[in-house]
């Protein structure tokens, strides 16, 4: 019938309005719940389906020249009850004759406001009751910035996010960052007491950033005063943070150096092994120890001589404890990197072993510790802490679920407009950000990306656009299908958005930092980069990765059959692991495939829709996650 409405709208071209939908008898509670909001947003995904999107290569001169055909689309319009639409004749004449002079059409006109404020954004709507129909008086046209101070502005972004996009190439200003979800956690649970915690993230999910930032911040008081939280006790000793174990690109960092000296001479002791050592040690130790409990008094061991007690020799951490305990010191060690040492994880049950008795074994026996004098937070890499606890993985997770480095929708939102405030780009941030309402977040952003994909903020003819809001296409394209999102890739997407806007003079996208011809072009060398690191990160998944790659051109979404028949190296298990890591999404005999993988991957095109289409699919893998976790 969509369709069939879709076609007559096309041939009568004097007919310069579109059908509205109405949903009737919704009662308010089940109008606000998410089941109803996802029913009409597919509704309104397949009503929209005979309006024709514009290319995925479209110029933003392309983009923002729409028809009227192009901006009108269906309302849709839900009621509380209307009785005259509950019974209609067998004709629809008769139907519109009927209804003709019954109140509901005064509610029709209330339920276009309604939508119309809803889905456009507009500052105002006057509904009068005596005529059904709803005038939409536009919001104030933003002020517009001048082309050279606009390309200011955006390489401030550029420049500022550019530097942000590996941990360990970015700026060393401890004081400059941003308190997710995590970090406050953190800090609120141990304000009073040493923390023990395993921080769980997949990759590009600030592990490394938050090792670096912690051990710069050299005392876990000073990290507390950081983020805000409550002073600790005065009474106790300060904490001092020891940078044990790095990722190897760290390494060689002066302050990594300087920070684990300094630890040493406060404690009063030697000169600490030196890294290149301590990777010798941990290697000889995966081939001699298979026992968590023996890796869990390793790891103990290399705490200590981390601070120069007893380097290389037995029992060295048991003789750190007592160090600590005597001379009312407190030390905090930070470990990460774990995946380099251990690149068989998945199959060598001593590596498995080695990461149990990291976050296991000595974690609660550092909690067993009189005074706990010595902390730990691990940070690890989600695949290899599920690998390590085959059979209670769950149980561990949920145990430091508060300290996981998990990005929700909102948290990238804020990780994008606190970058922008911080460059001194745009005034998009604040501290109450994680407490606004959604269509606050949204309004804060405007000048960031603006309301919408296109021209899309000047809705003054009352047109409707084809575009998709930006903030929720942000989201959609740079997340896989699991839902998993990652601060490497927002940033890296800001970074290339800033860079391509630079050049951009179409003074009509004056008004936002990132035009949206550049944020679209973003995504595949963000993907690309992704797909990389994946890789590397990840041995067995590199040759799916690379039949993937080397496939002849192909489009998604495709049977599972036709996937096989294109890429034929990839056999049952490297698809499995292609599923497991968001990289395809499988639907039944359906494939899929994320937006940030399909554009990094560069031999992948999309068969249907546009940007609304990424939109929709996003939704649609929600929805099915949350059927399988139903109860």
């Amino acid at each position: 019938m969509l369709h069939f409405i879709g076609r007559k709208t096309e041939l009568n071209s004097d007919w310069r309005s579109s059908p509205a939908i109405i949903v009737n008898n919704v009662i308010p509670q089940v109008r606000r719940s998410s089941d109803f909001r996802k029913i009409v947003s597919d509704l309104e995904e397949s009503a929209s389906t005979f309006i024709t999107d514009s290319p995925e290569d479209a110029s933003a001169e392309d983009i923002i020249s729409l028809t009227s055909e192009d901006v009108v689309g269906p309302a849709i319009v839900t009621l509380d009850h209307a009785a005259p639409l509950t019974a209609a004749p067998s004709g629809l004449q008769n139907f519109i004759d009927d209804l003709r002079g019954q109140a509901c059409f005064d509610q029709l006109a209330t339920g276009l406001a309604n939508w119309t404020r809803d889905y456009l954004d507009t500052a105002s709507i006057e509904v009068t009751t005596d005529t059904p129909t709803a005038q939409v008086l536009p919001p104030p046209e933003p002020p517009r910035s001048t082309g050279v101070e606009i390309a200011s502005r955006r390489q401030l972004l550029h420049s500022f996010a550019r530097q942000r996009v590996f941990a360990e190439s970015g700026p060393g200003d401890s004081g400059n960052f941003l308190v997710v979800r995590s970090l406050r956690e953190l800090g609120e649970r141990f304000r009073t007491e040493t923390p023990n915690a395993t921080c769980i993230g997949m990759k590009g999910a600030g592990k490394t950033f938050t090792f670096n930032l912690l051990s710069q911040m050299k005392s876990w008081e000073n990290f507390l005063e950081n983020v805000r939280s409550r002073a600790s006790s005065p009474n106790r000793s300060e904490s001092f943070i020891v940078p044990v174990l790095p990722a190897r690109n760290l390494q060689t960092s002066d302050s990594i150096v300087a920070q684990r000296m300094g630890s040493a001479i406060r404690i009063g002791s030697g000169a600490p092994i030196a890294f290149s050592r301590l990777n010798q040690l941990i290697d000889r130790a995966t081939r001699e120890l298979s026992a968590e409990s023996d890796w869990g008094a390793f790891w103990l061991d290399v705490v200590a001589w981390s601070c120069g007690v007893g380097v290389e020799e037995p029992d060295a951490g048991a003789r750190l404890l007592q160090l600590l305990v005597s001379s009312r010191s407190r030390l905090v060690a930070l470990f990460d990197g774990l995946e380099e040492s251990f690149q068989g994880f998945r199959a060598n049950i001593n590596q498995q072993a080695a990461i149990r008795g990291l976050t296991s074994s000595l974690a609660q026996r550092l909690l067993e510790a009189p005074s706990r004098p010595l902390g730990l937070i691990n940070f690890v890499r989600s695949d290899l802490v599920s690998s390590a606890y085959p059979n209670n993985y769950r149980q561990f997770a949920d145990r430091n679920r508060a300290f996981a480095l998990t990005w929700l929708d909102r948290d990238i939102l804020e990780l994008a407009a606190w970058l922008a405030s911080q460059s001194g780009a745009a005034d998009t941030w604040d501290a109450g950000f994680q407490a606004d309402p959604a269509n606050a977040i949204e309004e804060k952003l405007i000048p960031l990306w603006g309301r919408k994909l296109g021209k899309a903020d000047d809705l003054a003819r009352g047109g409707r656009t084809r575009e998709a809001r930006s903030a929720e296409w942000v989201i959609a394209a740079l997340s896989d299908l699991k839902g998993r999102l990652t601060a490497r890739d927002l940033v890296g997407f800001i970074a290339y958005s800033a860079e391509r806007s630079v050049t951009d003079e179409n003074s009509i996208f004056y008004d936002r930092l990132l035009v949206p011809k550049a944020m679209t072009s973003a995504i595949a060398p963000v993907g690309r980069q992704k797909i990389e690191a994946m890789g590397e990160e990840n041995p067995g998944l590199k040759p799916a990765l690379e039949a993937l790659r080397q496939a002849p051109q192909f489009a998604v979404p495709l049977s599972l059959a036709e996937f096989k028949s294109k890429i034929p190296n990839i056999d049952d298990d490297g698809l499995k692991m292609l599923e497991d890591n968001g990289i395809i999404f499988r639907e039944g005999d359906s494939i899929e495939m994320p937006e940030i993988f399909r554009t990094g991957l560069g031999n992948v095109t999309r068969s249907t829709g546009g940007r609304k289409s990424i939109i929709g699919l996003m939704n649609k893998a929600r929805q099915l996650r949350s059927s399988e976790i139903a109860p």
